[in-house]
């Protein structure tokens, strides 16, 4: 439903809409952990660096890093992000980067403030 359900102390907090990435397999399913969090992002292609503000830098004001929680030897997910955009308002409605899932930058920021390193995130596929 493209939506992030966020839990705290056994109770729904709140829920916010996320655009996932161009493909998100069904592989990406499973438990995760926010390794990294990270201010004004530098978005890196093969070539290219593009500082915060540049209008090629997609992932906005904020990211979150997600590294499997690994199941066993045969576990070959990996890594992932939640991010802004760089748009103001919503973001693009059309698909991110692959396996990325993106937000509005005031949902993104608001999260960034209120989860800590090592949260627990759980990516289920569509129903």
């Amino acid at each position: 439903s493209n939506h992030l359900i966020l839990y705290g102390k056994g109770r729904l907090y709140n829920i916010y809409s996320v655009s996932p990435g161009t493909h998100v397999p069904a592989s990406l399913s499973g438990r995760y952990s926010i390794v990294i969090k990270e201010e004004n992002p530098v978005w890196t292609s093969d070539r290219h660096r593009y500082e915060p503000g540049n209008p090629h830098n997609f992932l906005g004001p904020r990211k979150l890093c997600l590294n499997p929680v690994r199941t066993g030897a045969n576990d070959a997910r990996g890594s992932t992000a939640i991010h802004g955009n760089n748009r103001e308002g919503d973001p693009d409605p059309s698909p991110g980067a692959p396996g990325y899932f993106r937000m509005r930058n005031e949902d993104v920021k608001e999260l960034y403030d209120i989860v800590p390193r090592g949260t627990v995130v759980d990516i289920v596929p569509p129903r």
